[in-house]
């Protein structure tokens, strides 16, 4: 269904250049030969550096374009990249063309040499007019006589492909998963603010699991765009959610529901956890696994944290430390939660 619509947004370009020129559109191009790469870029001439283009005048020339190849080179530099494994070069060159597909857009090509063939590859594409929000940047990866196709655009600036195969892709973002629990500070202080008061396996079991359906929920809906919410909101309700718990944990008399709650802020834990995904870059091809890879992952990262505490927790339920640590660590998360909590909405 991603490639059906790609192929049509491309159609209706080239059948109605006046319409393409009102809705704003680029292309990239990138072509994978062993161990080189070639970064083609056609974008609007006014999203470059060069100084006193009218986006309402008329096409430049490319020798109007080139006194400012250096300056242009500096600033792809910092909004155009690739990526293999640890592998990311900085362009031996920039190459530009006398003219491309549009006359309206000024086509330049970025010469990458990575140290091994490359067989996966995470591509970067942040070159946007934060005043034009309907721009879009069609772009095409040709890797081993395959053709894979994205749109780059002010919500999705990296695309991701693993030539190795489905398997090592899903690998790749389980792998992925996992590093953002253990990274991601604000996740991770709402499951040890969840567990604290944890008094049994079963009552752990059922927090965890309701946690787990929840945010599996709306991460799945969210990365396939079913729903979408401002980032701002999810991030500050998040740091409210982490807040809520630890203030939650000095009165609980019994976890059993706890669930529950666990549950309704799982629903905005999973929105943030697309917003990460949309950072690495979904792939195209292999998305549903990558996908559930990631959740797979992100369960294991949690499981893990559970597993390392919640023993913890246990063993200092028969000691009278248990009762100071708990209110300790607890107004510690809180502190934590309310400071993230106003750098967000007021950020």
């Amino acid at each position: 269904m991603p490639r059906l619509l790609l192929s049509l947004v491309a159609a209706l370009f080239i059948a109605f250049p006046a319409f393409a020129h009102q809705i704003d559109f680029g292309y990239s191009e990138i072509l994978v030969e062993g161990k080189t790469v070639s970064y083609l870029i056609e974008v609007p001439p006014h999203y470059l550096p060069i100084p006193g283009v009218d986006p309402a005048g008329p096409p430049l020339e490319a020798a109007e374009v080139r006194p400012h190849l250096a300056a242009i080179e500096a600033f792809l530099r910092e909004h155009v990249g690739v990526q293999s494994g640890h592998e990311a070069p900085e362009p031996t060159g920039i190459e530009l063309l006398e003219s491309g597909r549009d006359e309206a857009l000024t086509a330049l090509v970025l010469h990458y040499e990575f140290e091994a063939p490359v067989r996966e590859l995470v591509v970067t594409h942040d070159v946007f007019d934060r005043l034009e929000p309907s721009y879009k940047n069609l772009a095409k990866v040709h890797v081993d006589g395959r053709t894979l196709e994205t749109i780059f655009n002010h919500d999705r600036t990296v695309f991701r492909f693993d030539a190795r195969g489905w398997l090592a892709q899903a690998w790749t973002f389980f792998l992925l998963g996992i590093e953002h629990i253990f990274t991601g500070y604000d996740h991770l202080a709402f499951v040890v603010a969840l567990i604290l008061v944890g008094q049994s396996l079963g009552q752990i079991a059922k927090i965890v699991t309701g946690f787990t359906v929840a945010h599996s929920l709306t991460l799945v809906l969210a990365a396939l765009g079913v729903v979408s919410l401002p980032g701002r909101l999810v991030e500050s309700v998040i740091a409210l959610s982490i807040a809520v718990v630890a203030a939650e944990n000095f009165v609980i008399k019994s976890p059993d529901k706890r669930w529950i709650i666990a549950f309704v802020f799982g629903l905005v834990h999973g929105f943030g956890f697309s917003g990460v995904l949309r950072e690495l870059g979904l792939p195209t091809e292999g998305l549903v696994s990558s996908l559930l890879s990631f959740n797979l992952g992100v369960e294991a990262g949690q499981l893990a944290v559970v597993a390392l505490i919640f023993p913890l927790v246990l063993a200092l339920r028969k000691t009278r430390w248990h009762l100071p640590v708990v209110r300790t660590a607890s107004a510690a998360v809180l502190v934590m939660g309310l400071i993230w909590f106003g750098e967000r909405i007021l950020g």
